[in-house]
């Protein structure tokens, strides 16, 4: 737990969520996960906060990890649909948000047309996903951009954290509705994704 210790707290919230080891649920980085006001409501300054809680909540829930229960998930996933709506600007949080939703595989949850929509609109010519929003296109190659370390003026392009993750939300609803995109499935997007069903609110804790 040394070692961990000096990890990202999300990081820890991870490997607890993975392996359930008591020894770091006394973590008080984990400890501090563990309670639904440990990321503010909207995002500015923190754009991954919520995100990275519901990743490690949704392993918990998973391998039922003391201290994880179905009211705590269900709270930042209304959490993480809330940012979905007040904050629309496309970047890599933007997608991870509307992948983590669709991870969560709760009906009442489920992604609106336009979270999608967006996301697609986005996508660049090569492919991928720029992980920064774009604002305004400036001329045919460069545009007003908007990042973690504020705005510039370039070319998009495409990031490997963003394109994986919008590659395996589409991935996730081609699985989830095969019979809307010609029957076919991927097969890729069984990676933590809930039985069909359940929900992040309503499931049962089984410890």
């Amino acid at each position: 737990t040394r070692q961990v210790a000096d990890l990202p707290s999300y990081d820890a919230l991870f490997l607890y969520g993975l392996t359930c080891q008591a020894q770091l649920a006394t973590l008080s980085k984990v400890r501090e996960e563990l309670a639904t006001h440990y990321c503010p409501s909207l995002s500015a300054f923190t754009p991954h906060c919520a995100t990275h809680q519901l990743m490690g909540l949704l392993w918990g829930m998973q391998n039922r990890c003391e201290g994880i229960s179905p009211t705590l998930a269900g709270a930042i996933v209304h959490r993480v649909r809330h940012q979905l709506t007040w904050e629309s600007q496309v970047d890599d949080a933007y997608i991870q948000r509307a992948l983590m939703i669709a991870a969560a595989n709760d009906p009442p949850t489920a992604l609106k047309s336009i979270w999608v929509t967006r996301i697609l609109d986005s996508q660049l010519e090569d492919g991928g996903w720029d992980s920064d929003a774009r604002l305004l296109r400036l001329g045919a190659v460069r545009s007003l951009m908007l990042g973690p370390q504020g705005f510039s003026i370039r070319a998009p392009a495409s990031n490997f954290h963003a394109t994986a993750q919008a590659v395996l939300l589409l991935a996730q609803l081609l699985d989830r509705h095969p019979n809307r995109y010609n029957g076919r499935s991927t097969g890729l997007a069984t990676w933590y994704r809930f039985p069909a069903g359940t929900t992040a609110a309503s499931q049962t804790d089984a410890r």
